[in-house]
């Protein structure tokens, strides 16, 4: 009984330092979907864990989660990527546009190239 319940104990603290080191490496958002514009893979009230990646590591068919504002009030919009399309201007730059499902064009520059 006394093993059962340190074997139990160890892998409670296992879990948690697991889900720590998870938390401080991706550093999550809970969001909850709020729409139907992604039913059926997400559904009103459906709670999403939101981490941010590498631009360069956005591929077609994830889902994407970013920051719209139209007039002044900023909303946080999902969409699933359709396409992405990579570039590099004249002063040797980097950029990502992502074309999502929604017909969104996202640009990203990739700083530091």
């Amino acid at each position: 009984m006394r093993l059962g319940r340190r074997l139990l104990a160890s892998l409670s603290l296992a879990f948690s330092l697991s889900m720590a080191l998870l938390v401080l490496r991706f550093k999550p958002r809970l969001i909850v979907v709020t729409s139907t514009s992604m039913v059926p893979t997400l559904n009103p009230m459906d709670a999403t864990l939101v981490v941010e990646v590498p631009p360069h590591e956005i591929r077609v068919g994830d889902i994407i989660a970013y920051v719209q504002v139209q007039g002044i009030t900023p909303s946080l919009v999902m969409h699933r990527v359709v396409e992405v399309v990579e570039y590099v201007d004249k002063l040797n730059r980097t950029f990502f546009v992502y074309r999502t499902r929604g017909g969104t064009l996202i640009p990203h520059l990739i700083r530091g190239t």
